[in-house]
Formats: C-alpha cells, sequence, structure tokens
C-alpha cells in the first residue's frame, strides 16, 4: 500500500467536498415554465412570481415567448395571475425580448390583452423599449400608437425621439396635428 503525502491527502479530501457536493444548476427556460403552470395551477402566487421573475431575468425571446404563450389563455382580466403575466411579459429589459413583445402586440392588437400588454409596458424604463414601440408605431391601431407615442415621450432618449420624429414624417397628413 503506497502512503500519500500530506498534501495529496488534503488535495484528495478537498476534491471529495467539491465534486460530492450537491451543485445547483443555472435555471432554465424550460424549468421556470414547469414552476410557473405548476403555479398557476395550484394557485401559488410565490411560485408564479419566483418563476416570472427568474425569465425575466434570463431574458431573451424564448422566455418571453413562453409567457407569451400563456396570457391568451388566462382568460378574464381579473385574474390575479393573468396581470403578473402581462405585466412580466412587458418587463422585460432586453432588446430581443422587447421586439418580440412588439411584434406580439402588432400581431394580436385586436384582443384585448395586446392593449393590456402595451399598457403594462408603461412601467418598463429600459431604454430599449424604444425597439417594442416602434413597431406599435408602425403598425398598431391607432389608439395602440396614441400610447406609444405617450411612452415614448416618458422615457426621452434619443432614440425614442427619433422614433417619434418617424413617425411623425410617416403619418398620414389628416393626422399630423404639430
Amino acid at each position: 500500500m503506497t502512503k500519500l503525502a500530506p498534501w495529496g491527502t488534503l488535495a484528495a479530501s478537498v476534491a471529495l467536498v467539491l465534486f460530492a457536493s450537491p451543485v445547483t444548476a443555472e435555471p432554465t427556460v424550460k424549468g421556470l415554465v414547469g414552476k410557473l403552470k405548476k403555479g398557476i395551477g395550484s394557485k401559488d402566487d410565490n411560485a408564479v412570481q419566483q418563476s416570472l421573475e427568474g425569465l425575466i431575468d434570463l431574458g431573451g425571446t424564448e422566455a418571453v415567448n413562453s409567457i407569451l404563450h400563456l396570457v391568451p389563455k388566462m382568460g378574464a382580466a381579473s385574474d390575479a395571475h393573468y396581470w403578473l403575466l402581462v405585466n412580466s411579459a412587458a418587463g422585460f429589459r432586453d432588446a430581443q425580448a422587447l421586439g418580440t413583445v412588439g411584434d406580439f402586440i402588432v400581431k394580436k392588437k385586436k384582443a384585448p390583452f395586446a392593449r393590456d400588454l402595451l399598457f403594462g409596458r408603461e412601467n418598463n424604463s429600459s431604454h430599449n423599449v424604444v425597439v417594442a414601440l416602434t413597431k406599435v408605431l408602425e403598425k398598431g391601431t391607432y389608439d395602440m400608437q396614441l400610447m406609444a407615442v405617450d411612452q415614448l415621450a416618458m422615457v426621452a432618449t434619443t432614440p425614442c425621439v427619433d422614433a417619434l420624429i418617424g413617425a411623425l414624417k410617416t403619418a398620414a397628413p389628416a393626422r399630423r396635428t404639430l
């Protein structure tokens, strides 16, 4: 039997502790969506909130699409989980996710939840909101375009002002009111 050097015993002990310790995996969109659906089904507000926060932290198209997919299925707008989903989808901060939200709002512009998503966006102070709101300015209904103008004016960054000027230049002459 060979004798280990003192540092060899220490190294073996450290390796055992490191590899035997439970490793907490980073949350995934799939895992968070499963937790979200389970929380909605069991009316567990805490699980729903934690899942939505995790999805926002992950960001990106896949994360926001998983929420947007659930919004139309929620039914009554009086449900607290409906408003958590709407505000969470509108609360993403990255340009990719916000662009996806803008596309969804325009695609579903006749549905009441599209206006709710646009309204919920009002609480998002990210400079990337211009991505979503520009899409609404270009292809949304007139009332949605007015909401987008109000929201862009509140952010007041150079890209937002540029979007407003671009929208004014392309607006029908009857709608230009400067």
